[in-house]
């Protein structure tokens, strides 16, 4: 379970890809557990840790003041919020130049005359002046939550910023001349009147609070009066689609059947359509054009999704991983995209028109090469996630000037050399991440880890897994200045050495992964135990060595402890069951001795009281003793879903109500030990269970069949009883409600009878393993004819008998009958199938021999008693080869009569055989058409023959 705090973000056409943390225990993620621990009993263990998504800035980006005033203005000066959001987030308006004194505002007002334009504005030109006053990047993460919390709400300081001087700014109307108003519309249909000052318009209020946002109201109002909608006469509304034709705003965009031209300073202009006399050239807007460039240079067209790409502004149309704020683009998110930027990264176009980009998130895509330059150059970036591409080289020493950095993941890419000592100058940086493996790459960084890292005194999250070529120990400067730390994941680093006591100066830490390296010694738990926040430990594939001390009862928030694949000697402390947070607990390949659990401890009779919530537990391949589960311990961990207690020494007896607590058990491995049996009656209880495996405990069958209560685990995909000296018949009807089971394994005992036709009833069957038991009867056609996923059929060493049907053979591939089509398998994927050592009939197909490895035996008559006898008499016939003494339900041995000279025949079925011998009734002579002809009392000679009925 992963404990994540997420924020939200009040933004424009929001629209983003998450990985989303696992949640175990819920109903929604059942599935997901089981398929995990089917899998892993089939591949002998998976990794107790598992993979994790790597981080995310789920935060809010750090904005300028400049963008959180656009923002209001979007959503509270309507209808000219548009407008006025375009001069707020280019710091044109209400916003003072710090570097000359100067009002941005002067030189914006007298370029456009007595009336501002903010409809034509809105689409934003080149920013004059992108200086601010009021820039909040550099805020406290307190004081910046504060302003998010509901400042930008208000009109103090904390909101739109108070303008100097606005007064002297008026919102003046003037003659309109017949080209002006061709430009806003039909000269047929546009009505408008000559205006001044004194022709009645209705004044807006005058501000009163004095703030920015409240003069531009005014000034909108004013402006709005002046118009009206030619096609309506009702005054005109921004958003209005007669607007369209000039340009409009942001939230309005403009017919994408408008021709365009490029301007020599690399400007798109709207052409006039033909009848738009006078028709003004708006310039689009920088992040557009930026966005496009950008669009075109990494293979646009065949993106995954490519949603309104092109289509209008950014912002007003919701282009696909395009997240705007204040009507300008701050993040782009096109995970999982194909952006393939025709093989290198290119974000020329980003970095020279996209100014207020601060996320941007390319990872898992196609693009390789280097990294390109104009990257270091953005340096208002806060969060770079370029993880899962095929990236090469170096990383650079540039990568220092990106100050603002904040989240970096270069993760599973194909990168080498040393790790950059500029890092160190990324004071703000909370998140790392140059590890961890791809499906195709990994990185490969040498050391050592630069000590000018010391200077990441915000970092969180620190991940170099996989980087093998890192070597040496844990850098002391590491433990003593990263205070902020909560991640530390530095597995499979080529790190030795021991692990230090002062690893509690990371008082922050949440999660320590140092797995797969060479660290030894003891296990520092005392230490360990003072880090109060620890929830995550993975210490596994060293060689740490020791005994665990009782102090593991002092994490008291752990949640996952995996100390798997070392040299651990020592019991296994009973403390571990009393941590209430516990979920996975993975001791597994190590030399722990001793029991388990105790059944009598009063830890396990008290669990009404404290349950523990442990979902996983790894114990497998130790030196352990005794009976590894009883319904004490179940009932204390009523949520236990994967149990591996297999390759140890396990030699007790289970309670006849060991199981009754294992209801959410999901797999139970206790193979290769030396179990006592019977099976317990309560194994039915485990209702969900989908994996159960006893295999090679040979003491635990004892000769007896299988109980019937096993019939109840009805989840079952996986079943391994094979190796435990079960015997006797299946019970005929205890497959018939596992309709999920797909690996069967019952070798090695001494079933006997039939195969049981319940096993019909798994129809996604895919191994059956049955050799070295007594099975009789014949081959059943119904595996190759019903079970179409069946690949692997072994039916060695029984005493299957009769003859192989030709439903195994197919004659278009001349092979064992092959798999049909399902889902994305294709038809014709071959099956495995093996009948060595079986008593079938000959003469055998010739392919059975060659494909099955099939072989007969011929049937031989020694003796026949008596040699002359009289009708209904009895006969014996003594020989060999005459097969198992049962079939099937089809097929009956008996005696063939058949006169002498002549191919009459009469098959008599048998009272009484065994492998070597058959006992036949003779048939009465009239029964001879033959005998009846020759009229004679002294009888005639037959030839008598073992066969079987048809």
């Amino acid at each position: 379970r992963t404990r994540m705090t997420t924020t939200t973000t009040t933004t424009t056409h929001r629209c983003r890809r998450r990985r989303r943390p696992s949640a175990m225990g819920f109903v929604a993620n059942v599935v997901v557990v089981f398929v995990v621990t089917t899998v892993g009993s089939m591949l002998g263990g998976v990794d107790a840790f598992g993979p994790r998504p790597r981080p995310r800035l789920y935060a809010k980006p750090m904005l300028p003041r400049r963008l959180h005033d656009a923002e209001r203005a979007l959503g509270e000066l309507l209808p000219g919020g548009a407008a006025a959001a375009g001069l707020l987030g280019d710091g044109v308006w209400g916003n003072r130049d710090d570097e000359d004194g100067g009002d941005a505002r002067s030189s914006f007002s007298s370029s456009h005359g007595s009336r501002v334009r903010f409809e034509e504005y809105a689409l934003r030109a080149p920013a004059m002046n992108r200086a601010s006053a009021y820039d909040v990047e550099d805020m406290t993460v307190d004081e910046y939550t504060a302003l998010l919390d509901g400042g930008a709400r208000t009109t103090d300081a904390r909101g739109i910023v108070p303008a100097d001087g606005i007064d002297g700014i008026k919102a003046t109307t003037t003659t309109t001349t017949s080209n002006e108003a061709a430009r806003r519309g039909s000269d047929e249909d546009m009505r408008v009147a000559s205006l001044d000052n004194d022709a009645g318009l209705d004044e807006a209020p005058a501000p009163t609070s004095g703030s920015a946002s409240d003069e531009m109201f005014a000034m909108l109002a004013r402006e709005a009066a002046a118009y009206v909608n030619p096609k309506t006469g009702k005054p005109f509304e921004w958003g209005d689609s007669w607007m369209h034709s000039r340009g409009g705003g942001i939230g309005t965009g403009r017919p994408e059947s408008r021709p365009r031209r490029i301007t020599k300073d690399g400007v798109v202009e709207v052409m006039p359509a033909k009848g738009d006399a006078g028709y003004a050239l708006v310039p689009t807007s920088s992040d557009k054009f930026g966005l496009l460039e950008f669009y075109d240079n990494c293979n646009g067209p065949r993106w995954s999704v490519q949603r309104n790409w092109g289509v209008g502004e950014p912002c007003a149309q919701a282009w696909h991983g395009v997240v705007c704020f204040g009507g300008r683009v701050v993040e782009l998110l096109l995970n999982l995209n194909n952006v393939a930027c025709m093989g290198s990264l290119n974000v020329t176009a980003l970095a020279t028109h996209v100014h207020e980009l601060r996320y941007i998130d390319l990872s898992d895509n196609l693009f390789t090469g280097d990294l390109p330059s104009e990257l270091y150059k953005m340096t208002q970036l806060q969060s770079i996630v370029l993880s899962g591409n095929r990236v090469t080289g170096a990383l650079s020493e540039d990568i220092g000037a990106l100050v603002n950095l904040r989240h970096l993941d270069l993760s599973a890419n194909a990168m080498r050399g040393a790790l950059p000592q500029a890092l160190g100058n990324l004071r703000k940086l909370e998140v790392l991440y140059l590890g961890e493996s791809g499906l195709e790459n990994k990185n490969s960084f040498t050391g050592p880890i630069p000590e000018s890292w010391k200077g990441l005194k915000s970092l969180k999250h620190f991940s170099l897994a996989g980087n093998e070529k890192i070597g040496g120990g844990i850098p002391d400067w590491l433990l003593n200045n990263l205070d902020e730390l909560q991640e530390l994941t530095l597995s499979a680093c080529g790190l030795s050495g021991v692990l230090p006591a002062n690893i509690d100066q990371l008082k922050a830490l949440v999660t320590m992964d140092l797995g797969g390296n060479n660290l030894s010694g003891d296990i520092p738990i005392d230490s360990l135990a003072r880090l109060s926040h620890l929830k995550h430990l993975r210490l596994t594939n060293n060689a740490f060595s020791g005994a665990l001390s009782s102090n593991v009862a002092n994490l008291v928030e752990l949640e996952i402890f995996d100390v798997g694949s070392n040299k651990i000697t020592g019991t296994v402390p009973r403390e571990f069951f009393d941590l209430h947070f516990l979920e996975v607990l993975d001791i597994s390949g190590n030399e722990f001795t001793g029991a388990l659990f105790n059944k009598d401890d009063e830890m396990f009779k008290t669990y009404a009281e404290a349950t523990s919530n442990l979902r996983i537990i790894y114990a497998n391949n130790n030196r352990l003793t005794g009976t590894p589960a009883a319904a004490a311990v179940f009932k204390r961990m009523p949520f236990l879903r994967t149990f591996r207690v297999n390759d140890n020494k396990f030699d007790g007896k289970f309670d006849d109500d060991a199981f009754d607590g294992a209801s959410e058990l999901v797999e139970f491995d206790a193979s290769n030990n030396a179990l006592i049996g019977p099976m317990p009656s309560s194994i039915g209880a485990m209702h969900m269970l989908q994996s159960l495996s006893f295999a090679n405990n040979k003491r635990f069958g004892n000769g007896a069949p299988i109980t019937l209560e096993l019939k109840r685990c009805v989840a079952l995909k996986v079943l391994d009883l094979s190796g435990c000296s079960f015997a006797g018949a299946i019970p005929s009807n205890l497959f018939v409600d596992m309709s999920y089971l797909s690996f069967l394994r019952l070798a090695t005992n001494d079933f006997s009878g039939p195969i049981p036709e319940s096993i019909r009833s798994a129809k996604f069957l895919r191994v059956l393993e049955l050799q070295g038991n007594a099975f009789e009867g014949v081959v059943p056609s119904w595996l190759v004819d019903e079970l179409d996923h069946l690949e692997a059929i072994e039916l060695s060493r029984n005493a299957l008998g009769g003859f192989i049907s030709d439903t195994w053979y197919d004659k278009t591939t001349k092979s064992v009958t092959p798999l049909p089509a399902y889902n994305e398998r294709v038809a014709g994927q071959r099956r495995i199938v093996r009948l060595t050592q079986n008593p079938l009939f000959c003469p055998l197909p010739p392919w059975a021999s060659k494909l099955m490895g099939a072989s007969c035996r011929e049937t031989q008559i020694h003796a026949i008693e008596p040699p002359v006898g009289g009708e209904g008499e009895y006969l014996k016939l003594t020989g060999e080869g005459f097969g198992p003494p049962r079939l099937g339900q089809d097929d009956s041995f008996g005696c063939v009569f058949r006169v002498a000279q002549s191919e009459e025949e009469i098959f008599i079925e048998a009272t009484d055989r065994t492998e070597n011998t058959l006992r036949c009734r003779a048939p009465a002579l009239d029964a001879f058409a033959a005998s009846r002809r020759a009229n004679t009392a002294g009888g005639f000679a037959v030839t008598v023959n073992v066969a079987v009925r048809n």
